[in-house]
């Protein structure tokens, strides 16, 4: 073949050109084969994080440690590290008290990527898991207790985006007589209930639920700071955290401020009489022995707020739990009060007498109370709210009704 010849002979270069061609072609299959792998492995990694989120969620009332520990069993077991290759998952998970949020992370090794310096690549996904939960924003604790629950006469109660659960295991435990006004309440009762006028009906056999505060301890008693207390209704007061022995009472037409702190109450009532006016932010009440109990008149204004941190965050009266009451805590008179966060008598016996209007809104578990009565023409709203400031600790008590995945 002469030399002109060859080189206008063409005949193999579509073979040089193609085999060139096919060069960036498998360099774009191998690096849609690692994609698609990694896909896969993404894939499965958010089932196994889904999976996990939901078993941490759903042991909301489980320690933290504990709904770690479920979410990392579950992760392990519903992800595939043989077959993708994959490096150990690394697991953050963030809590609340019913959410739980798994970022789950690996590596996937990769083929052709590799001859590029990309040996692995990451792959992160984050699930939330959250149960939707039904607080018990009244806890009647009495397990043994006949008629623990009462509503007798002209009574009316509300409970907004909560309910009432009543531990008494004896048999109509929880009464309705008269004519009660008890068609705004959701109910969950273990004992029973007698009466016509549960609308709609309560559930029944619920079981009895734990006291949500157990952990919260009771707070360190001074001695006395002052003995049967005077204070003036005809000037305004301010007053001081310290030991109220013999009681603490507002008598009608008082104005006091409370500072911040903790006011322990001994050998009397903390009584709030009609036309009171007492206000404070970052206060709670402590009912330190068997003659300590509250008595509240309706027409006093009760503008208290309770601590915001620390141990008692969120609780307003706490009457302490090692001792048996003499007296019950009532509610009485014709008007309004409003109390913000949480009353924890759960020894104790409450009423309410007369015809106050009385509203209580707290974090989630608002009241805890050993029985509870609602005589006359009361009426009482039980409001729970989500306000973390408002939420004395993570360990509520309630009812969930499914799992709700947040991806």
């Amino acid at each position: 073949m002469s030399k002109r010849r060859f080189i206008s002979d063409n005949s193999g270069n579509f073979a040089i050109i193609a085999a060139i061609g096919m060069v960036p072609v498998m360099i774009g299959v191998g690096v849609a084969i690692d994609m698609a792998g990694v896909q896969r492995a993404k894939s499965e990694l958010r089932d196994a994080a889904e999976t996990a989120a939901v078993a941490s969620a759903r042991s909301f009332q489980r320690t933290d440690s504990k709904r770690k520990a479920a979410a990392r069993a579950h992760l392990d077991e519903n992800f595939s590290f043989e077959v993708h290759g994959a490096e150990q998952i690394g697991m953050d998970i963030d809590l609340t008290p019913v959410r739980s949020t798994v970022e789950a992370k690996t590596i996937i090794p990769t083929r052709l990527l590799g001859m590029f310096g990309k040996d692995y690549l990451n792959v992160a996904v984050t699930v939330a898991a959250e149960t939707v939960f039904e607080p018990a924003c009244v806890l009647v604790n009495s397990p043994n207790r006949a008629s623990s629950l009462r509503f007798q006469g002209h009574p009316t109660m509300d409970t907004v985006d909560c309910y009432i659960h009543n531990n008494s295991s004896v048999a109509g435990s929880s009464v309705a007589q008269g004519n009660p006004q008890l068609q705004e309440v959701d109910a969950c009762l273990n004992g029973g209930y007698s009466g016509r006028r549960w609308v709609p009906a309560p559930e029944l056999n619920c079981g009895s639920r734990n006291d949500p505060f157990s952990d919260i301890p009771p707070p360190t008693v001074p001695d006395c700071d002052e003995n049967n207390m005077r204070i003036s209704n005809r000037e305004p007061v301010t007053l001081s955290p310290g030991h109220y022995c013999g009681g603490l009472r507002f008598p009608p037409g008082s104005d006091v401020t409370l500072e911040p702190g903790i006011y322990n109450i001994s050998g009397g009532s903390l009584d709030l009489r009609a036309n009171a006016n007492l206000s404070g932010d970052g206060v709670m009440f402590h009912l330190t022995d068997d003659r300590s109990n509250f008595s509240m008149h309706s027409g006093g204004t009760w503008n208290v707020t309770p601590p915001t941190s620390g141990d008692y965050r969120g609780v307003t009266i706490y009457q302490d739990r090692d001792v048996m009451p003499r007296q019950p805590n009532e509610f009485t008179g014709g008007g309004e009060l409003n109390i913000v966060g949480a009353i924890y008598a759960i020894n104790g016996d409450m009423r309410l007498q007369g015809s106050p209007r009385v509203t209580m809104i707290g974090g989630r578990n608002v009241l805890i109370t050993g029985t509870l009565a609602l005589q006359g023409s009361p009426e009482l709203v039980v409001e729970a709210t989500e306000n973390p400031n408002l939420l004395p600790n993570d360990r509520l008590i309630g009812r969930d009704s499914y799992i709700r995945v947040i991806k």
